[in-house]
C-alpha cells in the first residue's frame, strides 16, 4: 500500500560551500578536503575525476557529505543541468561547493528509496517547472521541500 508523502518530511537540505580562489590547495592534506561540483553529477553518478581541494575551515560540520546523501547540482544557467542529482555512497571524506546542495535523508533507510525518486522522470519535470529564472535557474529549499513522493505504508 503506498501513500502521498512531502519530502519536507523526509529530508533535510544543506547549501554547499562558498570559497574564494584563495582557499583552493593544489593538493589534498590536512589542511584541505575534496569538494565536489556540478560537472561531478554524471548521469545519476558522481564522477571522482575532476576534484579541486578546498580549505577546510570553510566547511561546516554539516557539508561534509555522508552515505546516503544526494547531491544536487541547485543553480545553473542551463535548465538542463539544474536539478542533476546522484546518491552518494562512497568511502572518504569529501564536501560540495555553493551551486550543489545535499538532500540529506532523515532516516538512513530510507535513502535508497528515495535517490530513486531524483532520479524519475515525475522529479525532473517538476524540477525544471519550479527553478526558472530569469538568467540563473535556482533550486529553493521549498521546490525539494514541496515535491510529493509515493510512499509505502510500513
Amino acid at each position: 500500500m503506498m501513500n502521498n508523502k512531502s519530502l519536507s518530511a523526509l529530508v533535510d537540505q544543506v547549501r554547499g560551500v562558498s570559497y574564494k580562489p584563495k582557499d583552493i590547495h593544489d593538493t589534498l592534506n590536512d589542511l584541505s578536503i575534496a569538494l565536489l561540483r556540478a560537472n561531478n553529477i554524471f548521469d545519476g553518478s558522481i564522477e571522482f575525476s575532476d576534484v579541486i581541494y578546498v580549505d577546510r575551515k570553510r566547511v561546516s560540520s554539516s557539508q561534509i557529505l555522508r552515505r546516503g546523501d544526494i547531491l544536487v547540482c541547485a543553480s545553473s544557467g542551463s535548465k538542463d543541468l539544474v536539478g542533476k542529482a546522484a546518491s552518494f555512497n562512497c568511502d572518504g571524506e569529501y564536501t560540495f561547493g555553493a551551486f550543489c546542495k545535499v538532500v540529506r535523508p532523515k532516516n538512513i533507510d530510507d535513502a535508497d528509496y528515495i535517490s530513486v525518486f531524483f532520479q524519475s522522470p515525475k522529479y525532473r519535470r517538476e524540477i525544471a517547472a519550479s527553478a526558472l529564472g530569469a538568467n540563473i535557474n535556482n533550486i529553493r529549499n521549498e521546490h525539494i521541500d514541496n515535491l510529493v513522493i509515493n510512499w509505502p505504508v510500513k
